[in-house]
């Protein structure tokens, strides 16, 4: 990128100088709205024009100079990058680019470079091309969404770390692809802790194509995920027939049969298996693929501290997630921090009362890693409960304790003062309330769950798995839990089929003989996170990767509590068309 003709330096400063921005004479940060950072070579307007000046001034110099982007949403210019300069977004409040829609490259690497904690966004072709030798890029703590193809090196060397590829819904979209095509090309990609994921149909994770003569096309992969959910797709494709090269991935967990052509066919030596196993990621439906504590994806990669120690989120790296004593990496651009709680609030908008006065105790909490905690309350007069009305008998000061809890124990407290005194003036007489008869479900303690409604129409296979929304419908289920933080749900195919004799087996495959059900447990289980509360329970027909047959069903759902004690199950019918 430095190698430049003198006539063109001297049009690209031209340019600069109408733009009022002066090409720094040594290594310089320059600035893209308000950093707070150095940004010894100027402050551009934080808009389309003023990061296309920045960049340009940093191509125009001959040091490795570094442009600062402000956090929040900017539409960009698709741009090359080379010579030692860096892109750097705000490590706090989420630095955004839309990239031009239909562009073929959004950014296109010639020389060394590096870009960091940045959301890049767009519908084109590629979003980061490498294609120069020698060059070398790196990547951390990136976001990149909506591409057909996130990842390209032609040639040259690509690091990948702490980073999170969305392929999303598209068709046939690639995270990343290594090729080596040209005779003698050598192309090379380094990927360490890295989530590639897609609901799409063929979708490729990660792709090694070498087909040039004396060509190579490598790409190393460890400690990541590639979960590929569409139909027909792959985690990893290698392909090569001419030249070396191929694909490894150490302590890579990964959905998507492996391809193999003309590569050694070994599949990727895995932590943790997920072409059947969920790997419970926070909200993948929008787009949160951090990991819930009971991810089998936690701490499952290597119990060596690396170099970088945050994860895609600015998060601690390397910590103890399971509480076994023993560091290790999560798998994946996110690391499961294994923190307490916030502080609940409590929502009580007086704190002075009567005697027998039902008072309605509510408060709310969240949690930093993303679930789901659950408030209990100590009311400081020897009896506790949930969210709900409480009464003091006597007079007196009284400290109620909020106490928010997350799966797996850490907890965190409010207390709030409650003042019981008579009321002022005399006293008034109010009829005795009307007993009410106690509902059962919400009386009872412990985890449990109820159907409100079963599905009153068949559910069209392939939209997904299982989830949650409070929007209605007549394929979903509605339920109401209370004491439980997540629900298992065990599928169960009823599948017609006829008894030969009176004592025999009911069997799919007889011709004659009465009726009878065959009762056929599917080997994958869905696990929804919840909160207490009513809400609508929807299945997209597919479970464990891959799409179930049609038919009648029984589902069976577990409510699990934060203790994880399992409370009893209840069964709604399904259907799936």
């Amino acid at each position: 990128m430095r190698a430049r003709s003198a006539a063109r330096r001297s049009a690209c400063l031209a340019a600069l100088v109408s733009l009022g921005v002066a090409g720094p004479a040594g290594a310089a940060q320059l600035c893209v709205g308000a950093t707070g950072t150095a940004c010894d070579g100027g402050v551009q307007p934080f808009t389309t024009a003023g990061l296309d000046a920045a960049i340009a001034a940093a191509s125009a110099s001959a040091n490795a100079d570094e442009v600062r982007v402000a956090g929040g949403a900017l539409a960009a210019s698709a741009f090359a990058l080379g010579g030692g300069d860096r892109v750097v977004g705000s490590a706090t409040t989420p630095t955004v680019l839309k990239l031009p829609d239909g562009a073929s490259t959004a950014i296109a690497a010639t020389g060394t470079a590096a870009l960091a904690d940045l959301t890049l966004e767009g519908s084109g072709t590629t979003g980061v091309s490498v294609s120069g030798s020698p060059t070398t890029i790196t990547l951390d703590r990136v976001t990149l969404r909506g591409f057909a193809r996130a990842l390209w090196v032609s040639r040259g060397t690509l690091v990948v770390r702490d980073t999170l590829v969305d392929l999303g819904p598209r068709a046939g979209a690639t995270g990343l692809w290594v090729s080596a095509t040209s005779p003698s090309a050598v192309a090379t990609a380094t990927v360490r802790r890295v989530t590639v994921a897609g609901t799409g149909t063929g979708q490729t994770g990660v792709s090694s194509t070498t087909t040039g003569a004396s060509a190579n096309a490598t790409a190393n992969l460890a400690d990541s995920v590639l979960f590929m959910q569409g139909t027909s797709g792959t985690a990893i494709d290698c392909f090569r027939t001419a030249g070396t090269g191929g694909l490894s991935a150490v302590r890579t967990a990964y959905r998507g049969t492996p391809r193999w052509n003309g590569c050694a066919a070994a599949a990727p030596t895995s932590a943790v298996d997920i072409t059947l196993l969920p790997p419970w990621f926070v909200n993948p439906s929008a787009g949160d693929y951090r990991l819930q504590s009971y991810s089998a994806l936690v701490d499952a990669g290597t119990t060596v501290a690396p170099p970088e120690t945050v994860d895609r989120l600015g998060q601690t790296r390397f910590v103890d997630g399971k509480g076994a004593g023993t560091k290790a990496v999560d798998l994946g651009a996110f690391e499961y921090g294994r923190r307490p709680p916030t502080a609940p609030v409590i929502d009580l908008p007086q704190t002075t009362f009567a005697p027998g006065q039902a008072i309605q105790f509510k408060a709310s909490a969240t949690d930093p890693d993303g679930e789901y905690p659950y408030v209990t309350w100590n009311f400081g007069d020897g009896t506790d409960d949930v969210n709900g009305p409480h009464a003091y008998a006597a007079l007196g000061t009284y400290t109620a304790t909020a106490t928010a809890t997350d799966p797996v124990g850490l907890t965190s407290s409010t207390q709030v003062q409650i003042s019981i005194a008579n009321p002022a003036g005399p006293p008034v007489e109010t009829p005795a309330p009307t007993p009410t008869a106690l509902d059962p479900f919400q009386s009872a303690t412990g985890p449990r769950v109820r159907v409100i409604s079963a599905p009153t129409r068949p559910v069209r296979r392939g939209t997904g798995g299982f989830s949650t929304t409070t929007a209605a419908g007549p394929t979903l289920a509605t339920i109401e839990t209370a004491g439980a933080v997540t629900l298992r749900v065990q599928l169960t195919r009823l599948a017609p089929g006829r008894k030969p004799t009176s004592r025999g087996r009911c069997r799919t495959t007889a011709k004659k003989g009465k009726r009878c059900t065959v009762r056929v447990k599917v080997d994958a289980i869905g696990q929804i996170p919840v909160t207490p509360g009513t809400v609508q329970l929807g299945f997209g027909g597919r479970l464990g990767g891959r799409t179930l047959a049609k038919g009648a069903y029984e589902a069976t759902v577990t409510p699990v509590g934060i203790d994880k004690r399992l409370g009893t199950p209840i069964t709604y019918p399904l259907t799936l068309r």
